[in-house]
């Protein structure tokens, strides 16, 4: 069996090469399989714990308002939400504006769907949000009924929330 074949990685290649060149068997000959398929996994269980944490890392630097607006583009992209217009929710789906308030999920859809109420008993209708809606995803006025509008003409969710992604994440 060579080098290569024990390492399950450039990693741990390089750390066998090293202790054999050093005259140090990182392994015991009797049981080099499973001392090294032991090894193997303890390499990859702290590998994955060290992404985790830089996952997490960055996740906690990224401001609240970016990770909801990733899951609104995500919710548009899904398939999951029927798309109509005129309402927020109405009878045969949402308005993109609609997606944003139902998973904002603080409050209720009144009014047959075409307003939506939050925890403050602020409205969100039409072409506008609440602005504690508005805040939870960074909106501002003009970006929402930018949206409304698009929405509301034909624009297909692909097509809004690669507008959202240009605009609110990229900043273009």
């Amino acid at each position: 069996m060579t080098k290569a074949q024990k390492a399950c990685c450039d990693a741990c290649l390089h750390i066998y090469t090293t202790y054999t060149e050093l005259g140090i068997v990182p392994f015991p000959d009797t049981s080099l399989r499973t001392c090294y398929v032991a090894g193997q996994a303890l390499h990859h269980a702290q590998e994955e714990a060290k992404a985790r944490r830089q996952f997490h890392t960055l996740l906690n630097r990224m401001p609240p308002w970016k990770v909801h607006v990733k899951q609104w583009i995500a919710a548009l992209r899904s398939g999951t939400y029927n798309q109509s217009t005129g309402y927020l929710k109405g009878p045969a789906g949402y308005c993109c504006l609609g997606v944003a308030c139902e998973l904002y999920g603080k409050g209720k859809f009144i009014s047959g769907g075409g307003q939506y109420r939050d925890e403050d008993k602020q409205l969100s209708g039409g072409m506008y949000l609440s602005d504690k809606v508005s805040a939870h995803f960074n909106l501002s006025t003009g970006m929402s009924y930018r949206l409304g509008c698009m929405n509301d003409q034909g624009s297909s969710f692909a097509q809004i929330a690669d507008v959202i992604e240009q605009e609110l994440l990229n900043g273009q």
